[in-house]
């Protein structure tokens, strides 16, 4: 499996409402409009909500109990969320405006995707549980990003020819298609996962102890190694059938498609246990279990490369695929400026105009270098 894996909840995790607690601003009603888009207004529970949301994580969690108006950090989340928010409701009025609609359908189908890209349903729901996103939360942001993929599919988007690739492939050779050593590998994986196992076993029983979630954890991987030696057994028997056997047991469905193939793939691509055992094989030769994050791997390589510059040909999909999303991105931000342009906006509440949150941050971060400077000395 690779470090990173395909993203699946995109633009949902921006505008979708968290489950936890909202950091809300004293004494104020939740009500209360701020910004006024055109004819739509933005509330202080619209605000928090995407406050809360965007502060769970990273340096945003160090905000939580500490949000004043004096603090860098906030004024700097402030002001991005300000931005955020308006375009939200700019893409909303847009949608409506085009009679953009959405089935139930859709939803599920994608729904089903994303289950499937994950390993199933059960992976699905634990991290969503990792997440702290309900299902209800899931179909609303799904909702809203297939509302905006047909948005942006009625936009122009310049087309990549032939030319543009190869261009764009000469001009890169030396630096983004000079490859590494490469080994290509199928695998079949048994699925376990000690941490989605945690948070699945703890959502279900809250009332457990950590020695009683320890033990079932304990349980849950003893069963996916059994299972995995198991197979391996019948792989050993059957070296020829690798291909077959991936289809019919792994647990990457992504790749149990087309016979546990993964393709080429670096060294740096792959968790460090994975990558170990790969490049440390020959080709045609069968490992034994190889236990990552993400379960029991069986892993036959069927192919090694040199360092070297990869191809055209091999690389000719992936750089149109890229030069294509370049344009759309391009697009999309072009269309989102034109129409926050042309749109009305009045901050109602003067504390949330961005020119004046700027105006404090640009205050503070120049008081703030005098005790920077005499820090370092």
């Amino acid at each position: 499996m690779r470090k990173i894996l395909p993203v699946v909840f995109s633009m949902m995790l921006l505008f979708t409402v968290g489950c936890t607690k909202q950091l809300k601003t004293q004494n104020v009603d939740d009500s209360k409009q701020i910004i006024k888009v055109n004819d739509g207004f933005i509330t202080i529970k619209e605000f928090d909500k995407a406050f809360d949301e965007q502060t769970k994580n990273g340096m945003g969690k160090y905000l939580k109990g500490s949000e004043t108006k004096d603090n860098l950090l906030y004024l700097i989340f402030k002001d991005r969320i300000i931005n955020e928010l308006v375009i939200k409701e700019l893409l909303d009025q847009e949608i409506e405006k085009r009679n953009i609609n959405v089935s139930n359908s859709d939803v599920n189908k994608s729904i089903d995707e994303i289950a499937e890209k994950l390993g199933g349903k059960s992976k699905l729901e634990a991290k969503l549980a990792l997440l702290k996103i309900s299902k209800d939360d899931l179909k609303k942001g799904l909702k809203r990003d297939l509302e905006m993929n047909k948005l942006i599919g009625g936009l122009a988007v310049t087309s990549v020819s032939n030319n543009d690739v190869k261009k764009f492939y000469d001009e890169n050779k030396s630096t983004k298609f000079t490859n590494p050593d490469l080994v290509r590998a199928q695998h079949i994986l048994i699925s376990v996962s000690e941490d989605d196992l945690k948070t699945k076993i703890e959502a279900e029983n809250s009332k457990l102890s950590k020695e009683a979630v320890s033990a079932k954890i304990e349980e849950e991987v003893a069963k996916a190694k059994k299972k995995a030696e198991n197979i391996l057994v019948e792989v050993k028997n059957k070296p020829d059938e690798f291909g077959k056997l991936a289809s019919r047991y792994s647990e990457d469905s992504s790749s149990a498609k087309k016979d546990g193939d993964l393709g080429f793939f670096a060294q740096k691509d792959m968790v460090k246990e994975f990558a170990d055992a790969a490049f440390s094989q020959k080709p045609d030769t069968i490992s034994d279990l190889v236990k990552t994050q993400f379960g029991y791997h069986i892993i036959k390589v069927t192919d090694r490369k040199k360092a070297g510059v990869t191809p055209f040909k091999e690389v000719e999909p992936e750089i149109k695929k890229y030069l294509e999303e370049t344009n759309k991105t391009k697009v999309v931000q072009n269309f989102i400026e034109g129409i926050k342009n042309s749109a009305k906006i009045e901050y109602l509440d003067k504390s949330y105009d961005p020119s004046g949150v700027q105006n404090e941050i640009k205050k503070l971060a120049q008081s703030q270098k005098p005790l920077e400077q005499k820090d370092k000395k």
